[in-house]
């Protein structure tokens, strides 16, 4: 006959073993990730569309410009990033410096109006995982709008927390940095708003070879498609404007859990208390032994 002593440690050491196994068990909590879209060209000689992809499990996109006076040479530079005084670098991740083509450079022919790039997603990305920006914002005039499953957005859901107003979503890449093209640059756009359009220009208050001028967008709700309109207000010299995406998505390295009811947390700390608690009872139940 098992005494109630013994019976007492094997269901302690049951229990024991029981948190130990469900810690192991539980699933990984999900890790953020930031990816900054990474743009290809059709082929090499069509350079007027093609692709942005970024990291595994976030959602890739196409894009195409309505003119062909594109060069493939230009979607890389080195100097060209975003530093961690950048706020969308504070929002997602700094991206440099770079080799890797994370921005796209449209070119405009002197005075040239009505330049148009369609940024479409394979499908829609949810709100607040996607970062928008626009740089070298000097001879020229940008606007933006965007669309997704609910509709076109309007100019603050695009802005999103990039600010409450499109002067707030300003900055210069350069203001912190003397490297690549920088030398400490502060000049910014003008920035408002067209009805759901975010515009931004210099309207002659920034010389045309300023470095580092941008705007960025946070949008706060789920896109499906953004839509850029360029216009060189320089009557005399061509000009020409960068394009970046990022993406932040939550990702974990095992399966999502079952619709019980729980969460990764709950199961943890369920394991958790049991692990504590047959530990507990097995010491206490030693400890019943060495007094009796």
């Amino acid at each position: 006959m098992i005494s109630s002593t013994t019976k007492g440690k094997v269901a302690a050491t049951a229990m024991f073993l029981a948190g130990a196994v469900a810690l192991q068990q539980s699933p990984a909590q999900a890790s953020i990730v930031n990816s900054w879209g990474n743009w290809t060209f059709a082929s090499e000689t069509v350079v007027n569309s093609g692709a942005v992809s970024f990291a595994t499990g976030q959602i890739n996109a196409t894009w195409a410009v309505s003119n062909n006076n594109m060069d493939p040479a230009i979607t890389e530079a080195t100097g060209e990033y975003f530093d961690s005084y950048s706020p969308i670098a504070q929002a997602f991740s700094v991206n440099g410096p770079s080799s890797d083509n994370n921005f796209l450079r449209v070119w405009l022919d002197a005075a040239e109006t009505d330049v148009q790039e369609v940024i479409t997603f394979d499908s829609p990305v949810p709100a607040n995982k996607l970062g928008l920006a626009v740089t070298d914002i000097d001879a020229d005039s940008v606007s933006i709008t965007a669309n997704g499953p609910a509709g076109d957005l309007t100019a603050a859901q695009l802005l999103g927390d990039a600010g409450s107003a499109p002067t707030d979503a300003t900055f210069n890449f350069c203001a912190h940095r003397t490297d690549g093209p920088c030398a400490n640059d502060t000049d910014t756009t003008n920035g408002f708003t067209n009805g759901n359009a975010v515009e931004f220009n210099t309207d002659g208050t920034s010389s045309a070879d300023t470095a580092g001028s941008s705007a960025w967008m946070h949008p706060s709700v789920a896109v499906s498609s953004i839509t850029i309109n360029w216009t060189n207000i320089d009557q005399i010299n061509p000009s020409s404007q960068r394009v970046w995406l990022v993406q932040k998505s939550d990702q974990s390295s095992t399966p999502s859990l079952a619709a019980t009811g729980s969460n990764t947390s709950d199961q943890i700390t369920v394991a958790g208390v049991a692990f504590v608690a047959g530990a507990a009872i097995l010491a206490t139940t030693r400890r019943r032994k060495v007094r009796n």
